[in-house]
């Protein structure tokens, strides 16, 4: 494990731009509700971080957001180390519990004295502003901050009248002011200003003014803006050029390694992980989870073995994985799905010669070879010709993570970019993912006249995603479909999904007597062998079927095996002729000829297809015709 930094990579950039004089206003977004560390423990919030951080004698932390209204913080001294070698060595013979009340005693006296600073550079309230029982004489500072707490137009009021007064006055005491605005989001929101209230707007208005003015932003003082979402940030006020956005992902695995390390060391006894198994390992397993979640549910382990008769709990693989996928689902709103499937690649029937190709390509995610891991995978084939079974199998056999996405479009303005933000964080922090989208035609949007401008904005988003250079090797994108046409060409050129894999039903007489045969000894003991006189009409009755299609006729085998009275009988051959006679499955024939024909038009290697499509495959020109054929009998 690598040694962490002493500053998380966020505070380092900030150290950077501000100590450069090179920008004073940031906008913090991502995790911004984990916890952090300086130096791989006492891990802390963002607030306590920066306050730490900012912590000197002529400085003055100011935090505004929605809750508190407008606060000066007690930041100073944050540490025996911030005071001089007198004032050290005063402390040098108490307790802990005696320095630590000496330092709140020494920061709540520091802003005390800020405060009185404040009060006396603004001056009195104007009498335009008196209210029922307040006197003109009454502090400006007293009357906006009670003001703020209603109103976060009052606090930025406030923040600016501080700042015109500091530059009018001579007595600055050499303060430098740091204004930390939390959730600015809640205040400033992203939406259009149609949408916004008189109160945002004017919200808007001043944090433009403020962000504009020569005056401050040549100053030593500073603006930190903190949101969960870079699109909940009004754009007025996030695409300011001099406004600096750092992204706060979520941590790697040697963050998550330190605090699990941390956590174990402090509950010895409480908490062991099971023979065999790492730190490492439970790191990898939480992949995605924030600090916090991961503090949260050591903890919630922790109380249980504190309450188990033996006094330890061992930590198992499986619990830590089935807790991380449940926090992950529940962090992600609902939006993603993870999969387990209970199937892998020997269970798919047929697809002889795709299945060789789909166990090398799952060898490669399992060795996490990057160069040879596609970035996506379109799966084009007809409807109900096992697509999805398919890929579910080959993502089990590369042991990855496997999600689905869920209702990522939101009918408020802005809404969507926020939840593909959220989702984006999470499936990049998991890492070693695939994602399957069904209907991938509809599901991904596109770019077309008729396409919505969300749609269009969010399939924008899916393409830089799948073209990041740093994604490469840790996200694949499985997106099957039936109609491979009306996905956008800009998805499936080569370096986002370029390989292309259909799945096609059987078509030779082997082919599908191979796999009725192994369908029918599975579930009813029936082999091929013994099918005798009812071969012919076996291969006529089922010669438009499709896996699918074989699902239905084996339920209703399965009801009339268990029988009305619960006595089980023994299907045979006849059984199966007599409800393939009768059954008549949903036949859409040119709309499946139309699929077919579109999946080996996408196919991007003839070698995985069976020679009996091969005529098609090898002329493309014959094969065009036939689909603008088909789609003129459709009437599309």
């Amino acid at each position: 494990m690598k040694k962490i930094a002493k500053k998380p990579y966020f505070i380092e950039k900030i150290d950077q731009k501000y100590g450069a004089g090179a920008g004073n206003i940031f906008l913090l977004h991502g995790n911004i509700h984990d916890i952090f560390s300086r130096s791989g423990g006492h891990w802390k919030p963002l607030l306590n971080l920066l306050t730490e951080e900012f912590s000197r004698e002529n400085r003055i932390f100011i935090q505004i957001d929605l809750a508190e209204g407008f606060s000066v913080l007690p930041i100073w001294p944050s540490s025996p180390g911030d005071l001089s070698e007198k004032e050290q060595s005063e402390l040098s013979g108490l307790s802990v519990e005696e320095t630590k009340n000496r330092l709140e005693k020494k920061r709540n006296n520091n802003r005390c004295r800020q405060i009185d600073f404040l009060r006396r550079i603004l001056g009195a309230a104007p009498e335009s502003m008196e209210t029922a029982g307040r006197k003109s004489k009454d502090s400006l500072f007293d009357f906006l901050e009670q003001k703020s707490i209603q109103s976060s137009f009052a606090a930025l009021t406030l923040a600016r009248e501080i700042l015109e007064k500091i530059r009018q006055t001579k007595e600055t005491n050499g303060y430098k002011i740091i204004f930390l605005m939390n959730d600015i989001s809640s205040f400033a929101p992203g939406q259009n200003d149609g949408g916004l209230g008189e109160n945002d707007r004017r919200n808007v208005q001043v944090l433009q003014k403020w962000f504009n003015e020569t005056e401050f932003l040549i100053s030593r003082h500073a603006v930190i803006m903190t949101s969960g979402s870079l699109e909940n940030v009004n754009r007025k006020i996030r695409e300011l050029s001099q406004v600096i956005p750092i992204k706060i992902r979520r941590p790697d695995t040697d963050e998550r390694q330190s605090l699990i390390n941390d956590y174990l060391s402090r509950n010895e006894g409480l908490l062991k992980i099971a023979d065999g198994l790492t730190v490492n390992d439970l790191a990898k397993t939480t992949a995605g989870m924030t600090l916090r979640d991961i503090d949260q549910m050591l903890h919630t382990i922790g109380f249980t073995a504190g309450n188990n008769s033996s006094g330890t709990t061992v930590i198992s693989l499986d619990d830590i994985k089935i807790r991380a996928r449940e926090v992950l689902e529940q962090t992600a709103g609902g939006y993603i799905e993870f999969i387990e499937p209970s199937h892998g690649l020997d269970s798919i029937i047929g697809q002889k010669r795709l299945m060789p190709k789909l166990l090398r390509l799952a060898k490669m995610f399992q060795r996490g070879e990057s160069a040879a891991i596609p970035s996506g995978i379109v799966v084009p084939g007809p409807n109900g010709s096992g697509k999805s079974f398919v890929m579910t199998g080959f993502a089990k056999e590369t042991g990855w993570h496997t999600i689905r996405l869920k209702n990522i479009r939101n009918m408020y303005y802005g809404q969507t970019e926020s939840i593909w933000e959220m989702i984006e964080e999470i499936i990049e922090a998991i890492g070693r993912i695939i994602i399957i989208v069904d209907e991938g035609d509809t599901e991904l949007g596109g770019r077309g006249q008729n396409v919505h401008e969300v749609d269009k904005r969010l399939f924008g988003k899916i393409l830089r995603m799948m073209e990041d250079k740093n994604n490469k090797g840790r996200i694949c994108w499985v997106i099957i479909t039936a109609r491979p046409d009306k996905l956008e060409p800009d998805i499936k050129r080569s370096g986002r999904a370029g390989l292309h894999i259909p799945i096609l039903p059987s078509e030779t007489e082997e082919e599908k007597l191979d796999f009725i045969g192994i369908i029918f000894s599975k579930r009813f003991g029936l082999t091929i062998d013994d099918i005798g006189e009812y071969k012919k009409d076996l291969l006529e009755l089922t010669k438009n079927y499709y896996p699918a299609d074989f699902d239905l006729l084996a339920e209703q085998l399965e009801a009339l095996r268990l029988g009305a009275d619960d006595q089980t009988r023994k299907i045979t051959w006849s059984d199966v002729l007599d409800e393939l006679r009768a059954l008549r499955p949903s036949d859409p024939v040119l709309q499946r000829k139309l699929q077919v024909c579109l999946a080996l038009f996408e196919c991007t290697d003839c070698r995985l297809v069976s020679d009996s499509y091969r005529p098609l495959l090898d002329d493309r020109e014959k094969l065009l015709e036939k689909i603008v054929e088909f789609k003129n009998l459709l009437k599309e």
